[in-house]
């Protein structure tokens, strides 16, 4: 489940030779199957240190604000010192920063800002047939085209294939979007079920009643990715909700909540989230007795007393109370589930383990 992003680099995929490039390399398109499964893969051969093929986008970057540029490589015929380099830039390539890969592993080794620029984190994704994903995070000081580059690193000749080149507004890298002669943009992922449906059994959700849970993955939860939501139960609106999340403040916490009209009527803050890692969540609630009881990973929590359920209308997966931007989970969803009767608390830390 992810937010709405939008790649500013175009062609992204097949045609490469139409992208700038230093005068020492070639490239050849469709040479290679991509991740993809597809022979749209291109080869970069560079006879000389630094071979590199770049694009812009006719978009201006914001200043001081973070973007992810980020390629898919596999390494070729390299030799030499054998860097890959994966950049994000200005259109005067001298603001902005780059990754430092190793063709062996994929993994970034350094993070390097040009003459002007910040450069933030770089990281990578290991996939199948000797493929990687690798990104840059970077800030440029002034507000021109923003541009992606992909090179034979320093001291390094020799070849490489390239595939989804992708330029967004950001602090972590998403998932890749296809250009061909226009920027594109993805919509966000939305999963929502209204809490009057039925199926065979009837209708699944028994008002102010039951137990919720989730469990999932975030990639890249910081201090920028928002308060990633795993799921909800809410009335369409950040009003009135139940809701299990990643607290953005204070270090990425498990955290539940209760909202009524506005206000919160109660929460529960588990222990820190790690980046990557599958968490399990559930929360009980029970509009009879006003307790909720939340459980993390198999840690529970004390009863919150005196909590007044709000009338809730959808179940919202991968996402905070009401659906919006900042709460969406920018991650993977493993299962969700819900019972219409509240779980003792001596099982809830049971269900999440």
């Amino acid at each position: 489940m992810e937010e709405s992003r939008t790649n500013m680099i175009y062609p992204s995929q097949g045609n490469f030779s139409s992208w700038a490039a230093a005068s020492w390399v070639t490239v050849t398109d469709n040479s290679t199957t991509s991740p993809d499964g597809t022979q749209d893969a291109s080869t970069l051969t560079a006879t000389a240190q630094y071979g590199y093929v770049h694009d812009c986008s006719p978009t201006a970057i914001t200043t001081s604000t973070p973007y992810i540029s980020s390629a898919y490589v596999k390494p070729g015929s390299l030799s030499g010192r054998n860097f890959i380099d994966v950049e994000g830039c200005n259109a005067t390539a001298a603001d902005g920063a780059y990754g430092q890969f190793s063709p062996t592993t994929g993994a970034c080794l350094q993070c390097i800002a040009n003459t002007s620029g910040t450069c933030i984190a770089c990281g990578s994704q290991t996939l199948a047939n000797g493929w990687y994903r690798m990104w840059v995070e970077f800030e440029t000081t002034s507000a021109t085209q923003g541009c992606t580059y992909v090179s034979t690193g320093y001291g390094t000749t020799g070849s490489l294939y390239m595939y989804g080149a992708q330029l967004e507004l950001g602090a972590f890298p998403t998932s890749y979007i296809p250009t061909s002669t226009a920027s594109v943009t993805r919509p966000a992922d939305v999963f929502t079920l209204p809490t009057t449906a039925a199926g065979a059994n009837g209708a699944w959700y028994t008002a102010g009643t039951g137990t919720l849970s989730g469990a999932g993955i975030i990639p890249y939860a910081s201090s920028n990715s928002g308060f990633p939501g795993l799921v909800a139960l809410d009335d369409g609106t950040s009003s009135n909700a139940i809701s299990l999340f990643i607290n953005q403040q204070p270090g990425n916490q498990k955290k539940s909540s209760v909202y009524l009209s506005g206000s919160s009527e109660g929460s529960y803050v588990g222990s820190a989230y790690t980046s990557g890692a599958l968490t399990e969540s559930a929360i009980t609630f029970n509009s009879g007795t006003s307790t909720v009881n939340t459980s993390f990973d198999g840690v529970d929590s004390v009863d919150l007393t005196s909590i007044t359920i709000p009338t809730l209308s959808s179940l919202r997966v991968g996402g905070g109370r009401g659906g919006s931007a900042s709460l969406i989970l920018d991650g993977w969803v493993n299962r969700i589930w819900y019972m219409p009767t509240p779980q003792p608390d001596a099982s809830m830390a049971g269900y999440t383990q």
